[in-house]
C-alpha cells in the first residue's frame, strides 16, 4: 500500500481534502490571509515559506473551484427565467 503524502503539518493529503470540503469560502480566504501574514514575517524559514506557498496554492485552487461552482449554479438559475 503506497504511503500517503504528508502536508506541512505532517497530516495526510487526504485530511487536507477533507478540511477543504468542510471549509467555507470565507474560511479559505481567512486562511490565505493568515498565510500571507506569516510569509511577510522576516523570521520565517525558507522551508516554512515553501510549505505556506504550497498550502496557499491549494487554497487558491479550492477558492477558484468553489467560485466556479457558484457561478455555474447562478447561470443555471438565470437561464431558467
Amino acid at each position: 500500500m503506497p504511503a500517503k503524502k504528508e502536508n506541512a503539518a505532517g497530516n495526510s493529503r487526504q485530511s487536507d481534502i477533507n478540511e477543504q470540503e468542510k471549509m467555507t469560502l470565507e474560511d479559505a480566504f481567512a486562511a490565505l490571509d493568515d498565510i500571507v501574514n506569516a510569509m511577510e514575517d522576516e523570521k520565517i524559514s525558507l522551508e516554512d515559506s515553501f510549505k505556506n506557498y504550497k498550502k496557499g496554492l491549494e487554497l487558491i485552487k479550492y477558492c477558484n473551484d468553489s467560485i466556479g461552482t457558484i457561478e455555474g449554479e447562478l447561470e443555471v438559475l438565470e437561464s431558467g427565467d
